[in-house]
């Protein structure tokens, strides 16, 4: 890719339609998992309005289990970072509410970091 974009060709990016977020998503819930996305910001990409419409359709065929959609407001190493947080907590065994409520901390943090 790189060798391509220095002889001069352009990079493009496609956004994520529900379908596939169904198809990612669905298999963990039938397995009995959570999920949190943490998606690229809103007001970059349409991507998290596609993951939303994902959501609302599983949370109907799942309401026993936990689903979120982020919107990081974030892109590139903001997002990365919110990600290795998100990571870090799970890994930590912290609690799903207990977790959430600190990423969304974290998030509002980074936020005013970024508004400067």
């Amino acid at each position: 890719i790189y060798a391509k974009l220095r002889g001069g060709a352009m990079s493009t990016t496609t956004q994520i339609n529900s379908e596939e977020f169904l198809r990612v998503f669905t298999p963990l819930l039938e397995a009995g998992q959570d999920v949190l996305y943490i998606a690229f910001s809103s007001g970059l990409s349409g991507t998290c309005q596609s993951a939303q419409l994902a959501r609302e359709e599983l949370q109907k065929r799942f309401p026993q289990r936990k689903m979120v959609v982020f919107d990081s407001l974030c892109a590139s190493m903001g997002e990365g970072l919110l990600v290795y947080y998100a990571a870090k907590l799970r890994q930590e065994g912290k609690a799903w509410r207990k977790s959430w409520l600190g990423f969304k901390r974290m998030c509002c943090a980074c936020a005013l970091v970024h508004r400067g």
